[in-house]
């Protein structure tokens, strides 16, 4: 079996421990459109998933003017990841 033949959202669905999908919104390599699909179906599967779509920016965190926008970018995932910790420690306990 090839990695090719992994369909990850298919994997992602029966998994309990919290995800968090960063997508931005002018990504060329994955559509948001693609992404937002996919967060529907994890959302209804799982009560710890995370949808964060990055406005403006590309694949690279790149704005329209191919500015990197990393001093805004990080401190979300940095505040995201962190409350996706906390969630997990929680679940653990459970």
């Amino acid at each position: 079996r090839s990695i090719i033949d992994l369909r990850p959202l298919n994997l992602l669905v029966n998994f309990r421990h919290p995800i968090l999908l960063v997508q931005s919104e002018h990504d060329q390599m994955t559509p948001a459109a693609s992404a937002r699909a996919a967060a529907a179906r994890l959302a209804r599967d799982n009560p710890n998933f995370t949808y964060l779509e990055l406005p403006g920016l590309d694949h690279g965190f790149l704005d329209a003017n191919g500015q990197p926008q990393y001093d805004q970018v990080l401190p979300r995932l940095d505040a995201e990841l962190a409350r996706q910790v906390s969630l997990d420690q929680d679940h653990q306990h459970d």
